[in-house]
């Protein structure tokens, strides 16, 4: 939960490291950093230095054995950054994953709005877990290592991690030569 407002960059991360430090009750279920803005910040010697991706750690999932969480990277994106903003400077704070009026998500939630935003598109009805096997067959086929897309996807093996997996040349080891 986010307590202050900013009215400049060291003051977005004076707030985020505060909140952090105190454990809110309340915390989103997505807690931004506090290189939220895309910067470090060296107190020691007030250098800012621009990173390429965020730092986002996941109060907790269903792989979540032991309820610590898990933290995972992200490459900035500029609407992203325009969300994590606008969360932080929310009045009241809010949860970054939220309704109308700022709870947090029940757990069907996701798969509503998924629903609900394919039809509006025209599309045919996707689930949630469609972009979890989306962006692990994409990974695979820009060349990320599977051991990569495994700890990227946070599961315990590659044998847990096959389902995931969508059929094509290049995750089948590329097209078969008819004449050898």
């Amino acid at each position: 939960m986010v307590t202050a407002t900013s009215s400049g960059p060291n003051d977005e991360l004076a707030s985020m490291e505060k909140r952090q430090s105190t454990g809110a009750p309340h915390s989103p279920l997505l807690c931004p950093s506090a290189d939220i803005g895309g910067y470090t910040f060296d107190k020691g010697r007030h250098k800012r230095k621009k990173k390429k991706h965020r730092k986002i750690h996941i109060r907790q999932s269903k792989t979540d054995q032991f309820g610590t969480g898990a933290t995972i990277y992200l490459a900035r994106e500029s609407w992203f950054d325009e969300i994590l903003l606008r969360q932080i400077n929310a009045s009241p704070p809010g949860q970054l994953l939220c309704t109308a009026n700022g709870t947090q998500w029940s757990e069907g939630a996701a798969a509503t709005e998924i629903r609900r935003l394919c039809e509006k598109a025209g599309i045919r009805k996707l689930s949630p877990h469609a972009f979890r096997r989306g962006g692990t067959t994409r990974a695979l086929e820009e060349g990320v290592p599977m051991e990569l897309v495994q700890r990227r996807g946070r599961w315990a093996s590659p044998r847990s991690m096959k389902p995931y997996i969508a059929h094509t040349a290049t995750t089948q080891g590329g097209p078969a030569d008819l004449i050898g």
